[in-house]
């Protein structure tokens, strides 16, 4: 929503947490991530990997895995998720 950008604009340190915890050091495959279960995010928390049915990543499903980036490996997730 609208107001919830608004409030994230607002607090730059709560934002740079959130973007940080999309990022996961290293250049991870959808079967390497299936195999670890969890990684750390560069923000420092944990998110758990869920890979028996389907492809999620905590509390959002994986739409397209394995891309190939200058600087690592994108996997395209459909919701924000949240530390936590």
């Amino acid at each position: 929503p609208a107001g919830t950008i608004q409030t994230l604009l607002q607090n730059i340190p709560q934002l740079t947490r959130i973007l940080k915890y999309h990022v996961v050091p290293g250049k991870l495959l959808k079967a390497d991530l299936a195999q670890l279960g969890t990684v750390n995010s560069v923000e420092g928390s944990p998110i758990k990997i869920h890979s028996s049915d389907g492809f999620e990543v905590k509390n959002a499903t994986v739409l397209a895995a394995d891309i190939e980036a200058d600087n690592g490996v994108v996997h395209v997730i459909d919701t924000v998720i949240l530390p936590g």
